[in-house]
């Protein structure tokens, strides 16, 4: 409210900060291959499992952060606790070289720093700013998760490439976010109890109804999303398009995707917002057609970059919705939510590409993804119909 009591530079940077370690949670993905080379013997669901681990251990630890966090426990200790575990769990493996367990217990450290940390931006950008700066930062704060993610991508494919073991050091960047919490993230005042005791009795502090829905409808986009980036390096070293840097670079090309999406999606949404929505299940559809019929790494990227971009168009609706419907005193909670709902989604992806794999006697890695393209362009045309986030803004303002 006063200007004085305005956030500065510093609280803005720890906060998009933070985005970096929701955003390197997948990070690993280019190196799918290099990791299956370094464990011959283990099945393919068990090296996918290196990778979904992190976002089904998470899941009760960003629940139960969404409902202590700024009540029990502040903002701060909490997001140097997870930025700190993230990193240091995370290196564990470069210094016990060619051990499963070992891999996998790191796994779940960067699962509970990780999870610390994913509800915070979003929540902490409504917490710290206000009015439209709320939705802004938290506009910055997805496209901050994106490059993060898009970027260090890249990184492990080129580490992959030299060595398997110096992926793990890529964990390290959770070391800059820590520094940043640490000297520019203020700790939220805290909320008025008098008034949460008095609003606890009132409706509003129930979860909206329509903010489940939200949550549902990521869960089901990232099932969608996530074979691309899991399946993109098979796909590539497999068919001798490349090694696990350009499937890194692969891999990044949809982050970019995302991050321009993110960055583009409120201008696109005031001026045309149901064909916006539309026509990004019809986006992400067609580049999973391109991965589909791709035949070389070009067409690959193209394919992946437009999955990247329907998917982010997708989730930015849902979580706008969800931001404007919910009430204060739910909104960490709401925001763990749709987390859950993506790290959930990460778990299950796998599986489900699978099951249309085995469904369809396909041997390959691309052909599941006809199948998944015909389920983004029902997702575009139910979004389309459903239009939360118009909804959100009729009831919430």
């Amino acid at each position: 409210m006063e200007k004085t009591k305005e956030p500065g530079v510093l609280a803005l940077l720890a906060v998009l900060s933070l985005g970096i370690v929701s955003g390197c949670s997948g990070m690993l993905t280019p190196a799918v291959a290099s990791i299956a080379a370094e464990f011959p013997d283990m099945p393919y669901e068990s090296i996918t499992l290196i990778m979904t681990i992190v976002n089904i251990v998470d899941l009760p630890i960003v629940l139960v952060v969404g409902m202590i966090v700024g009540k029990k426990i502040g903002f701060r200790p909490l997001c140097l606790f997870g930025t700190l575990v993230f990193s240091l769990g995370g290196i564990i493996p470069f210094f016990a070289a060619g051990s499963y367990p070992i891999v996998m217990a790191s796994r779940v450290l960067v699962a509970i720093g990780c999870g610390c940390v994913m509800a915070l931006p979003a929540t902490l950008a409504f917490r710290i700013f206000k009015g439209e700066k709320s939705q802004l930062v938290q506009g910055w704060g997805n496209a901050t998760a994106s490059v993060a993610s898009a970027l260090m991508m890249m990184v492990v494919g080129q580490l992959a490439a030299l060595s398997i073991d110096l992926i793990w050091l890529s964990h390290l960047i959770g070391i800059l976010t820590f520094v940043l919490v640490l000297v520019g993230l203020p700790e939220p005042a805290k909320e008025d109890t008098s008034a949460n005791a008095e609003a606890t009795k009132s409706e509003k502090t129930r979860t909206p109804f329509a903010a489940w829905g939200c949550a549902l409808f990521g869960l089901v986009a990232m099932i969608l999303m996530y074979p691309v980036l899991i399946n993109s390096s098979l796909i590539i070293v497999g068919n001798g398009w490349g090694d696990a840097g350009i499937a890194g670079i692969c891999n990044a090309v949809s982050t970019v995707g995302c991050f321009l999406a993110g960055m583009v999606f409120g201008k696109l949404y005031a001026k045309l917002p149901r064909i916006t929505m539309l026509s990004s299940g019809v986006i992400a559809g067609l580049g999973s057609l391109l991965v589909f019929f791709a035949s070389g790494f070009i067409m690959m990227a193209i394919g992946v970059f437009m999955v990247g971009w329907g998917y982010m168009q997708i989730f930015c609706c849902a979580m706008g919705a969800a931001g404007i419907i919910t009430p204060p005193a739910k909104m960490a909670f709401v925001m763990s939510l749709m987390l859950i709902a993506s790290n959930l989604a990460v778990f299950i992806a796998p599986f489900v590409a699978v099951a249309i794999q085995t469904a369809m006697g396909a041997t390959g890695y691309q052909e599941p993804f006809v199948v998944i393209a015909v389920l983004w362009a029902i997702a575009g045309v139910v979004l389309f119909m459903w239009n939360p986030q118009g909804r959100a803004i009729q009831k919430g303002e």
